[in-house]
């Protein structure tokens, strides 16, 4: 099994420290409108198995719409993910299939079920890209064939690949996560991959939910809003519980990057608004 869906990319990307050649997961093209990805996670690690999750999917779907807009190119503008149930098996497959395709708005619809006897349903969600005008640096994908495998870190590779990459959230005297933008965690034209950025954010809000109930939490319904891409860093991450009781917390979450690069304007730069429940 090759790089596949990477082919034409170049030797270049993904770099061989990169979040995608350590997710334990293997993707499949199903036709021109529909792929899957079948992920192993640990079911006693509910965030870390949410956390790959999000990154697979996000992956996928960018996979899908980029070979679907081109010669065009696009950007993850919304990604909302609704946990149905735990993992009970170490595998979940996830099957997204082209919902919408618009002049500047392509629809992605989620689906992901637990591999079991009775092939639970454990998620859904919806991911919504803008079409883009192609630049230089955007890649060349290969022609769709059916059937077609990847596995860059395959389902032999350790679960939790994500937030082991991210690191534990450590916050800052004034309150907020800082996260570096680096070779790990970039997309191929350069900015943090989405399903990581996302990846944060339900880490953060599990945190926060964590703190108010006085026990651990994890994501279960999960809505992001990209409002730029994360180009420089370091990203800023401050959570706000604005609910609680009993069963759970909502949290807002906002992701600004910093900009540190002196090239560039010194205002940070607001680059997600999400809202995570967590239980």
């Amino acid at each position: 099994m090759s790089d596949g869906l990477f082919a034409d990319a170049g030797a270049s990307y993904p770099p061989a420290h990169h979040v995608l050649r350590s997710l334990p997961a293997e993707f499949e093209t199903v036709d021109a409108e529909t792929s899957l990805v079948r992920l192993r996670v640990d079911p006693g690690d509910p965030g870390g198995a949410v956390a790959d999750l999000l990154v697979a999917v996000d992956v996928l779907c960018g996979l899908l719409v980029g070979r679907l807009v081109a010669p065009d190119w696009m950007a993850t503008s919304h990604l909302s993910l609704h946990l149905l149930a735990t993992p009970r098996t170490p595998l979940v497959t996830a099957t997204t299939q082209v919902r919408r395709v618009g002049r500047t708005t392509v629809v992605v619809g989620v689906r992901a079920v637990d591999d079991g006897s009775d092939a639970a349903p454990a998620a859904e969600g919806l991911v919504m890209f803008s079409r883009l005008p192609r630049r230089a640096e955007n890649l060349t994908l290969p022609p769709v064939v059916p059937g077609e495998r990847t596995a860059l870190g395959g389902l032999d590779a350790v679960p939790g690949a994500a937030l082991a990459g991210l690191g534990p959230p450590v916050r800052d005297p004034d309150g907020l996560v800082r996260t570096e933008v680096s070779a790990w965690s970039r997309n191929s034209f350069g900015a943090m991959n989405g399903g990581v950025v996302a990846a944060l954010v339900a880490q953060v809000a599990a945190v926060a939910g964590a703190e108010r109930l006085g026990r651990p939490c994890a994501a279960v319904d999960i809505g992001i809003g990209f409002l730029a891409p994360a180009i420089d860093g370091p990203l800023a991450v401050a959570a706000e519980v604005l609910r609680s009781d009993t069963t759970g917390a909502l949290v807002r979450v906002d992701v600004v990057d910093e900009r540190s690069s002196t090239d560039r304007a010194s205002d940070p730069r607001p680059v997600v608004v999400a809202h995570v429940t967590v239980a």
